[in-house]
């Protein structure tokens, strides 16, 4: 007999806490906008699924403690993750389905580093796994202070190294980030609507830490959807509005 099919894969995304710059709920109404089953899980959504958490995590920075959280959780339910800082103009029924198959669906940012801020795998994945392993090994022996990548991309990496021939596949960086998220001139200046609705991507990945400069500088998520900035046009193209006179 034929096994049923696993209907539980989706996309998910996480936030704890209750202090959310607006900038996130812009981006993940993008996600939401074009992917009506995306789901937003929480701290308690986490430990449902895995368990108490490590207790170094509490000792972590936040940013570490979710490095390691959104690895752990893929490779024991399965699915695909973005992160809340990702803008989304498009279907991303594919990235799930492609979880089915793969033990690691990723891509490397133009830097050349793998990243982890969009990716998929299968539950049970072993090139998940071991990341999520590498990531909480290094949190262990440095108490929580780590560097910014090692429990991110340097997590990701040496896992792919110890499973070259495991199954994974990685994605064309242009399809996920047409635009490289460290250039902070390029989100500010330039880019009409028209030039960003012809990005043949499935989104743009800013960086709510990189562009905080930025991002600042507006009142809120008006004021940025009016303005003329390249990432204002990327907002505006995630959430189907209509260009603005440039």
């Amino acid at each position: 007999m034929k096994p049923e099919r696993d209907e539980s894969y989706k996309l998910y995304c996480y936030w704890e806490g209750e202090n959310r710059h607006w900038f996130y709920d812009l981006c993940w109404k993008t996600v939401k906008y074009h992917n009506p089953d995306a789901v937003l899980i929480g701290r308690q959504d986490v430990e449902d699924s895995l368990g108490p958490l490590p207790k170094v995590l509490e000792r972590a920075y936040c940013t570490h403690r979710v490095d390691w959280i959104r690895k752990k959780f893929i490779a024991t339910v399965g699915g695909a993750w973005v992160d809340m800082d990702y803008i989304c103009w498009s279907d991303l029924s594919w990235l799930t389905e492609m979880a089915r198959g793969f033990d690691f669906v990723g891509y490397k940012e133009w830097s050349g580093d793998w990243m982890d801020n969009f990716f998929a795998g299968r539950a049970g994945s072993k090139v998940i796994r071991d990341s999520a392993d590498f990531a909480l090994e290094v949190l262990v022996r440095k108490d929580g202070a780590i560097g910014w990548l090692e429990a991110a991309t340097d997590a990701v990496r040496k896992s792919l190294e110890n499973n070259g021939w495991g199954q994974w596949i990685e994605l064309p960086k242009h399809l996920v980030a047409p635009i490289n998220c460290g250039e902070i001139g390029l989100w500010e200046q330039g880019g009409t609507d028209e030039e960003v609705a012809s990005y043949n991507s499935w989104g743009v990945i800013p960086s709510r830490h990189a562009l905080a400069g930025l991002i600042d500088r507006f009142d809120g998520p008006d004021d940025l959807l009016a303005s003329d900035t390249r990432l204002g046009a990327c907002l505006r193209r995630g959430l189907g509005l209509p260009p603005i006179s440039q």
